[in-house]
């Protein structure tokens, strides 16, 4: 219950950056940990190449956007519930 009543202070602003955010940022974390992936791979292969392929696929789209759709569903559930 604590966290529905903090869900339901937020304004709808705070609620569109928090998506932002999210949609922004994870393909930049993700893009990191490839590069720094590739980076110990490379550094641990010594001079056996390799090579890497990235796919964006349905279900990457899916695990894009299923937080903020999450986080939208219980902002508004959370206001109904307070009123």
């Amino acid at each position: 219950m604590r966290l529905q009543e903090q869900l339901s202070s937020w304004t709808p602003r705070r609620v569109i950056v928090a998506c932002l955010l999210w949609i922004i940022g994870a393909p930049v974390a993700a893009a990191i940990g490839l590069l720094l992936g590739g980076l110990v791979v490379a550094a641990l292969s010594g001079r056996q190449p390799v090579g890497f392929t990235a796919r964006l696929t349905d279900w990457t789209a899916g695990w894009l956007f299923v937080p903020p759709i999450v986080l939208v569903g219980a902002w508004i559930f959370s206001r109904r519930r307070s009123d």
